[in-house]
This record gives structure tokens, sequence and C-alpha cells, in this order.
């Protein structure tokens, strides 16, 4: 379980090569929330498919970047949230 700080140093691209995307892209899944989920996972937690990932605040900015990194890698995710209404956004759209 990933429950605990681990200092990590990662080389990234000072930045983006032009693309179409518009440039609120880099402030969700291309910024900061989406570096911080795939750094968080894959490389300081080491989450490969058929693990069962648990998410605290589902919904949340980052963790939901977490949610479909991890189903996309083939794992079980398990996510929880403070309402039914961010739970059922969960369930419906992601």
């Amino acid at each position: 379980m990933c429950g605990h700080k681990i200092p990590l140093v990662a080389d990234l691209p000072s930045q983006l090569e032009h693309t179409k995307l518009p440039k609120t892209a880099a402030l969700g899944i291309l910024g900061i929330p989406g570096v911080t989920a795939y750094i968080s996972l894959i490389h300081a937690c080491k989450v490969s498919g058929g693990e069962t990932v648990v998410i605290s605040s589902a919904a949340g900015q980052i963790g939901h970047i977490i949610g479909q990194i991890a189903k996309i890698l083939g794992c079980r995710v398990v996510g929880y949230t403070g309402n039914s209404d961010k739970a059922s956004w969960l369930k419906t759209e992601l």
C-alpha cells in the first residue's frame, strides 16, 4: 500500500511540444494534476495490471485521473468520496 511519503525526482520535459490542444489542457490531464497522478501511480507506487488500487477523494482533481490510469493498466479500482452525487458521477461518467 502506498500510504507514506516517497521523495521522487523525475525527468520531465520543460515544455510540451506545440500541438493543437487548447492551453487549458495544461491545467488538467497534461498539467500538474495529470503529472502528479502519473508519477504517483507508476513511479512511486509501481502499480501494475491485476492489482487493486484504492483511491481517497476519487472524484477529486488528481483522484479521478489516478482511477483512469489504473483502469487503463488493468487494475481493479476502488474509490471513495464525500457524497452520493460524486459517487454517482464516478460510476456513470468514468
